[in-house]
């Protein structure tokens, strides 16, 4: 079984930059424009983790949590979810976790974090993988999805 990877987002400017960063950290990864494609793609697929956007118009990532954590198969309703949000407001973790979502990132410019979270479950993975081939090198992993702001001079 290889590790596969979902991305779920509505900005497609942030599926497509994610994907290309993932595949390039290699991470196998696929896309989602929305919950609801999100459950069709898990009810076809094993994904062995999905990276979920929280804030999403017609079925938001809470939502399609349940929905996955429903399923009756085994393998389905229990893949590993990442609540990935720009919110850093306790609420939100709360509810994610309530929602069955195992994990909450907050979304950085440089998604330090996310690289982090991602190399634990693919280590997870690959030991309950053992044939898996060796998994990406993410600990020197930038990943950059805005411009750093604008620096100040310093001080004369």
């Amino acid at each position: 079984m290889a590790f596969k990877l979902l991305f779920v987002d509505n900005s497609r400017t942030t599926r497509e930059a994610m994907a290309r960063i993932l595949k390039t950290a290699g991470y196998p990864t696929e896309t989602a424009g929305s919950g609801a494609e999100a459950i069709e793609l898990v009810k076809k697929t094993d994904y062995s983790l999905v990276v979920m956007d929280l804030y999403m118009p017609s079925m938001n990532g809470y939502e399609a949590a349940k929905v996955i954590r429903g399923f009756e198969e085994e393998l389905k309703k229990n893949v590993p979810i990442i609540a990935l949000t720009a919110s850093n407001d306790v609420k939100d973790l709360e509810i994610s976790k309530n929602s069955g979502m195992n994990e909450f990132v907050t979304k950085t410019q440089d998604n330090f974090e996310l690289m982090q979270v991602l190399a634990r479950y693919m280590e997870a993975f690959q030991q309950a993988h053992p044939s898996t081939a060796a998994g990406p090198a993410v600990e020197s992993a930038v990943v950059v999805l805005a411009p750093p702001s604008p620096t100040k001079p310093d001080a004369i």
